[in-house]
């Protein structure tokens, strides 16, 4: 199976040029015409920001909106032999992985901050009659590059989970529910919990430790729940985590991000994006930051992010996974879900975030004006910085229960890697040899509406309900 690493390169005055390497490491240039190798904008720039503006404010609706902000992204950028290119691996059976990395040029490149992570492929280009969002195919990663390589630890993962803000409400002697500090509370309980129930499994590859907000009493004699920046700085130097999970609220000033920790007197403090990177740096171990912003109160909390991330990248951390629009709880639970799945598995972060993105592409939610299930488009909203495809972590043998507590079903059928052709438990969702590769693709569904069961071609029935797989095809 074939890889390819597609590098796309947009100066501040849209001049844009590409070229991709193979799994060879071999290097080749995609020559563009002149008329198509710029950002193509014929008045189109304002209608952009107008709806990313939208989609920022969580006002972008439903398929028609988000299509038609992709399309215009995508046309911008990739209506070319780039676009092409991309479209002939998409639909070849031997290319396995196609890696998109997009680089923005100068400190002032206005088109480094929209969301091409929602490009939009319509129906009837490139000669194919169905349309794709680029970030939602399974076989295609977008990111953002960085400048230092990610190096495997053969030591525990260690991950902090950090929280500054507190995860329920305090009443006043009232009964009246109260905001802390001005800003709304953050459940960081549910979140933390899942991560915490997935890697449960993996406590030979991975050490988790919570960071939150406790509640004290402050020098006035008040309660108040405090996490201050120098208590983050302590912990990040003790523990020296390769992972830190921030979850908390972000805002803009003076066209620097701003992360929410609190005072010991209580209220809250804003630490810049130099002033958390610095923090950050005290762990010489770090490998990977996960900030996680959500609900803000503040002002533009996507820019805030999206500072904090590119300092983080220039502070040469290896890899960052930022939110660049708020995100729901639903949508939240479950890109942690698929991340930490297959991060937990594999320690490969750009199949996590890929995971991640599509397992929110394929779930429904109800609209909030009515109970009717609508496709949810969080996809677009995780950005990825990273360099290059390496584990985080060498693998120890892991204490998987889920399989031990299903052995004895497990015994009567079992499949082969498609890979590798090692012979796998039914359960398994990645090889358990050394290629690690994911073999639970959702190639039928369970035909069962009621079943959650994502079945496998030669899988004769559904292992969950028993229902006879129409699509099954023997290996």
């Amino acid at each position: 199976m074939r890889t390819y690493i597609l590098k796309v390169e947009v100066k501040p005055d849209g001049a844009i040029s590409a070229r991709y390497i193979d799994k060879a490491k071999d290097e080749f240039n995609i020559l563009l015409p002149e008329g198509k190798d710029r950002i193509k904008l014929p008045g189109d720039d304002a209608t952009i920001n107008i709806l990313v503006n939208i989609l920022r404010d969580n006002r972008l609706k439903g398929d028609e909106e988000y299509e038609l902000l992709g399309a215009y992204l995508y046309n911008a950028l990739l209506d070319n032999n780039i676009g092409e290119q991309l479209h002939a691996w998409r639909n070849d059976p031997g290319v396995e992985y196609v890696k998109v990395e997009l680089n923005f040029f100068g400190n002032k490149n206005q088109y480094a901050a929209w969301p091409w992570e929602y490009m939009y492929c319509r129906p009837g280009m490139h000669g194919d009659n169905g349309g794709y969002f680029v970030s939602a195919d399974p076989k295609i990663v977008v990111t953002r590059p960085v400048n230092r390589a990610l190096e495997e630890t053969t030591e525990p993962l260690r991950i902090l989970l950090v929280a500054p803000g507190p995860s329920a409400a305090i009443a006043d002697s009232g009964g009246k529910i109260r905001k802390m500090f001005g800003l709304s509370l953050l459940s960081y309980e549910s979140l933390f919990a899942t991560i915490e129930e997935i890697v449960a499994p993996y406590k030979n590859n991975i050490e988790l430790t919570r960071l939150v907000a406790e509640e004290k009493e402050n020098e006035i004699g008040e309660r108040a729940y405090i996490l201050d920046k120098d208590a983050f700085g302590e912990k990040v130097a003790s523990i020296k985590p390769h992972v830190i999970h921030f979850y908390g609220h972000g805002r803009v000033e003076n066209n620097k991000g701003q992360l929410a920790f609190t005072k010991t007197t209580g209220g809250h403090d804003w630490v810049d994006e130099d002033t958390f990177a610095n923090k950050v740096k005290l762990s010489s171990n770090i490998r990977f930051v996960f900030l996680q912003a959500c609900e803000s109160a503040a002002m533009a909390p996507h820019k805030a992010i999206s500072g904090v991330a590119r300092q983080l990248v220039s502070s040469s951390v290896p890899a960052v996974v930022a939110m660049q629009c708020r995100i729901n709880q639903d949508s939240a639970i479950n890109f942690t879900k698929a991340f930490y799945s297959v991060l937990a598995e594999t320690g490969i972060i750009d199949a996590a975030v890929q995971r991640g993105r599509i397992c929110i592409a394929e779930a429904k939610k109800k609209s909030e004006d009515s109970e009717v299930e609508e496709k949810d488009f969080a996809f677009g909203i995780p950005v990825l910085y990273i360099k290059d495809r390496g584990p985080l972590f060498k693998k120890a043998a892991t204490v998987n229960t889920e399989v031990n507590e299903s052995k004895e079903s497990d015994q009567h059928e079992k499949f082969t890697c498609f890979k590798c052709d090692a012979l796998l438990p039914l359960k398994t969702k990645f090889c358990i040899n050394d290629c690690g590769e994911f073999v639970d693709k959702p190639n039928p569904s369970c035909t069962i509406k009621e079943c959650p069961r994502k079945i496998l071609r030669w899988f004769k029935r559904c292992p969950i309900c028993n229902t006879e797989n129409k699509d099954y095809l023997p290996r």
